[in-house]
């Protein structure tokens, strides 16, 4: 074991490093405490942080600007939940929306803090997922699902807007055409 600038490494740098020689690394465990005290914090954390989001917290101040506005350009998948009575949606719908790498955006709605988001929905239940797309209800469900219905009912989302929206959110697709002064474009 080398150390910047070639250096030796210490007798107590030898003994940590000795002490960690077969560790296990219990940070899965630590995810899946943390995702049932709080599924969205744990899904938060759980992408790294690099390429385009996927995530976002949404309460009614933000609404209109990470759901309206950023389903202009890639379709929201809302979810209606309560922190009351976490389930295993949200890390799933987080997990999928990292997978799909940016074509469409988890947003997440604690109704207890936000319940004029659920109003607005007309939700009876949580929790409660709609599609929004275009700044309109695409689709919706109430209740748990099995991860192979949420891949086909999200490939349904992403077929439904297929070349209607304008793109990755920060693209440099404005939807203007390059020649303002070419009227055929």
């Amino acid at each position: 074991m080398t150390r910047p600038g070639n250096r030796p490494p210490s007798a107590s740098e030898q003994k940590l490093a000795a002490s960690l020689a077969g560790a296990v690394d219990l940070s899965g465990l630590k995810k899946r405490a943390e995702a049932k005290r709080d599924p969205v914090a744990a899904a938060r954390t759980s992408g790294g942080g690099t390429g385009p989001v996927t995530l976002v917290e949404v309460d009614e101040a933000t609404f209109e600007q990470e759901v309206l506005v950023r389903s202009t350009q890639v379709p929201v998948i809302v979810e209606l939940m309560s922190r009351r009575a976490p389930t295993v949606l949200t890390s799933l719908l987080s997990s999928l929306a990292e997978e799909g790498g940016g074509q469409w955006v988890h947003a997440v709605v604690d109704v207890d803090s936000s319940p004029g988001i659920a109003q607005a929905f007309q939700a009876r239940a949580v929790p409660t997922v709609v599609a929004v797309a275009a700044g309109r209800p695409l689709a919706d469900f109430e209740g748990e699902q099995p991860e192979d219905a949420l891949r086909q009912w999200i490939a349904a989302v992403l077929q439904a807007t297929e070349g209607k929206l304008s793109g990755v959110p920060g693209s440099a697709d404005t939807g203007e055409p390059d020649d303002p002064a070419d009227p055929e474009r």
